[in-house]
């Protein structure tokens, strides 16, 4: 598996294990209490890939990457929205309406079985990247205005914020912290609509 496959392929378990959860309004990409605290969830070709226990009282989840690949590949992987629609599950359309050094707005569609309805947005994502340290964090978030393509009866989500955090680790390699909140929005009920991304 080449370097952008088996990034991808993290980037996919991330996706599918936390997209599942309601979530808290905070995220921890920049948490330090979270260094020792990790479950291992999966480990292949030397990438290892880790779930956080969610704090006391806190529905909040967040995940942990650590590869050997170097940390600017994720960087531009987390970036490439126009080719979320290519490996990022229940992703059918995701187009950049515009986009700069430091920043983009994108429209994403989400697909889910009956009786979910599809969820469609606009997010804004901007990000840092110290290519001399190799840090980089991007962040998203949910922004108003009039979404591009026709509704189709898909739904906006309540809240879809989220982050990572990209580093460098000491003897090469990534450390990446990745975290996200989502309120699926809609009249169905949320157990029913944490089953459908499943």
């Amino acid at each position: 598996m080449n370097i952008t496959n088996r990034l991808r392929f993290c980037l996919v378990l991330a996706t599918v294990f936390l997209s599942a959860n309601i979530l808290a309004d905070q995220h921890p990409c920049r948490d330090d209490q979270h260094q020792d605290y990790t479950i291992p969830l999966t480990e292949t070709a030397g990438d290892a890939f880790y779930i956080f226990p969610p704090a006391a009282g806190s529905d909040r989840r967040s995940a942990r990457l650590q590869s050997g690949q170097p940390p600017e590949s994720l960087f531009r992987l987390v970036t490439n929205y126009e080719a979320f629609a290519e490996f990022i599950p229940r992703v059918a359309i995701s187009r950049v309406i515009r986009r700069d050094a430091r920043a983009a707005e994108v429209y994403q569609r989400l697909q889910f079985p009956a009786p979910m309805r599809d969820r469609h947005y606009l997010i804004r994502s901007e990000w840092t990247a110290n290519r001399e340290a190799q840090h980089f964090v991007v962040d998203w978030w949910l922004v108003d205005g009039t979404l591009p393509a026709p509704a189709d009866a898909a739904v906006r989500p309540g809240r879809f914020n989220g982050c990572w955090d990209i580093r460098r680790l000491p003897g090469g390699g990534t450390d990446a912290v990745y975290s996200i909140t989502v309120v699926p929005g809609g009249l169905i009920p949320e157990w029913l609509a944490r089953k459908g991304v499943d």
